[in-house]
């Protein structure tokens, strides 16, 4: 078991108007945050600083000469708490902390993932998500069935007993045609005004419901964007077994910009070899 990692303590304390009573806040503010440091970075963890932060900066006045830089101090301390950083106040100064070797490379990407995960419950709250699945989930007169995106939900524990009896199958032949009889997919692009034949929900609602399933939170991407699903036409509805999408490329990617040398600074090595 690793032992206690030490910590590189620094200064913060950010240069607040001396008539305003900001410092105190602040203060205040810190003495409520400090026991997210002794706190295991979890995804529940990661939620309720997402809260807190929500709070603390709408409960501050905008009037405040100070408001920019309360504002600035808060999501800071936040983003830092969230990253695995500590904090401790000793009367009227304030330190952050900096666990050495705060990461591995495990540690990168599950805090990554736990605050993907953070963020896509809190979406997963606003109210206007909250609105769109509801209606989603709702049922509705369709074709003399009541339908809701349930039906478009394949029954795991039948698929799985259906493949499990198929592989004990032992003609190879008869296997695959089982197997075959079990799924089939097909892929289904995705406009934005057409509706499932099936369900009569537009396509794109679709998309998006099962696009809230994944590990981060749910955002538009800029540029063009080709959606897909992939259904299974194997089952009665034809279940969503899958969706993908294709976007523009993003504007900046270091591993990807590194690689073709379209850094700036790759660009200007490029040019004094010329």
């Amino acid at each position: 078991m690793d032992g206690p990692k030490a910590i590189t303590w620094i200064s913060f304390n950010p240069a607040f108007s001396r008539k305003s009573k900001t410092q105190a806040v602040l203060l205040n503010v810190i003495k409520n945050l400090k026991k997210f440091s002794r706190k295991e970075i979890t995804t529940d963890r990661q939620s309720e600083l997402e809260q807190r932060r929500i709070a603390l900066l709408e409960s501050y006045s905008i009037n405040n000469p100070d408001y920019r830089k309360y504002i600035a101090a808060i999501n800071l301390l936040i983003d830092l708490l969230k990253q695995g950083w500590q904090l401790k106040s000793y009367k009227r100064n304030i330190k952050i902390g900096r666990p050495d070797n705060l990461y591995t490379e495990n540690d990168s990407r599950n805090y990554i993932r736990m605050q993907l995960h953070a963020e896509r419950n809190e979406q997963l709250k606003e109210e206007s998500v909250q609105s769109f699945i509801k209606a989603m989930e709702a049922k509705r007169y369709y074709k003399n069935n009541m339908i809701s995106i349930f039906n478009l939900m394949r029954d795991g524990r039948e698929l799985s007993q259906n493949l499990l009896s198929s592989c004990l199958i032992k003609d190879e032949n008869e296997r695959v045609n089982e197997l075959n009889k079990i799924t089939k997919p097909y892929i289904q692009y995705v406009t934005e005004n057409d509706r499932c034949e099936l369900t009569g929900l537009k396509l794109i609602d679709i998309w998006r419901y099962f696009r809230h399933t994944w590990a981060n939170p749910y955002k538009s991407i800029p540029g063009r964007t080709m959606m897909l699903l992939v259904r299974d036409e194997a089952t009665q509805y034809h279940a969503v077994i899958g969706i993908a999408a294709l976007s523009s490329a993003t504007v900046g990617n270091t591993i990807r910009d590194n690689y073709l040398g379209w850094t700036s600074e790759k660009v200007y090595n490029t040019l004094l070899t010329l």
